[in-house]
């Protein structure tokens, strides 16, 4: 994803868990959000009553790694999760079995922990999707008052999400319908994206020339429905 919006039900679990501040010192306050047509023209402005944080996903996977580092948790890189039992087991890619008091799943969408519980009940993918990275942020947006402003700019059934995540990087997300071939290309097909959004050109060039387009991918969008949210010894997050 790159980008995260932190709301006050989030700051709260990171102050419980004394990591807040470290957090917030990498990150941006958004203090607006706008729509805007396809010539940039702003078609909406919102102030939220309770601003939220945008911030970047690697900085706060980061800073959650070392607190627990630092409280002796053991961190196993290259460990594939394949499955959990009830009785509380985790088992890996390679076969291992790791008894457990609590396990928790957090492995997204596409959770093998979840499917292999039998906890979904219900999948509908959407007819649209997104391609998300982080770009340099200097000279692409102004500051908005103390904070900084989250634009959604369309251009047809395309959009693009822009979003400041720290001082120095912008969370972009580029969706467009599964059927819009050129849309979903990665890597980025710029002139296809910069007729549809002229105005940001400088943008999308700056997208297409720094990225590391290894690391990127088209995703559609899906909403799961589950029996539960836990089972036996299981729960699960997301």
């Amino acid at each position: 994803g790159f980008g995260i919006a932190i709301h006050a039900n989030g700051l709260r679990v990171l102050r419980a868990l004394g990591v807040e501040e470290r957090v917030l010192q990498g990150g941006l306050l958004i203090t607006a959000l706008e729509t805007r047509d396809a010539a940039g023209r702003t078609m909406s402005r919102i102030s939220p009553r309770i601003p939220s944080r945008r911030i970047a996903r690697h900085h706060l996977v980061q800073t959650l790694a070392e607190a627990a580092a630092g409280q002796g948790v053991e961190i196993r890189y290259g460990a594939e999760g394949a499955a959990a039992e009830p009785g509380g087991v985790l088992v890996t890619a390679d076969g291992a079995r790791w008894p457990a008091d609590l396990v928790v799943a957090s492995d997204g969408i596409n959770s093998r922990l979840r499917d292999s519980l039998g906890l979904r009940a219900r999948r509908a993918l959407l007819p649209d999707g997104a391609t998300r990275l982080l770009v340099r942020r200097q000279g692409l947006d102004d500051a908005a008052g103390e904070g900084a402003a989250a634009v959604e700019t369309w251009s047809g059934s395309r959009r693009i999400i822009m979003s400041p995540v720290s001082e120095a990087e912008t969370y972009l997300a580029l969706s467009c319908l599964e059927a819009d071939e050129a849309g979903r290309r990665v890597p980025l097909d710029l002139p296809s994206w910069t007729a549809a959004f002229p105005h940001l050109a400088p943008v999308l060039a700056r997208a297409a020339a720094e990225t590391d387009w290894r690391f990127v991918r088209w995703d559609r969008f899906q909403v799961l429905r589950l029996e539960t949210w836990s089972r036996g010894r299981v729960a699960l997050l997301g």
